[in-house]
């Protein structure tokens, strides 16, 4: 059996509606976790040290 969850991505300018379309997707395709760009940002940055962090 092969299940895969599909996989959309959503991108555009700011205040152009990108989390109220994944929102309807996501309901239409019956998905239950939408991530935002801010979120996975933060999953994909590189962790800093204390010092880099007062800068």
């Amino acid at each position: 059996m092969n299940l895969k969850a599909p996989v959309v991505l959503i991108g555009g300018i700011p205040g152009v509606g990108k989390t109220s379309m994944a929102g309807a997707v996501a309901r239409m395709l019956d998905i239950d976790i939408v991530l935002s760009g801010d979120y996975l940002r933060e999953m994909v940055r590189p962790p800093c040290s204390p010092a880099e962090k007062r800068r």
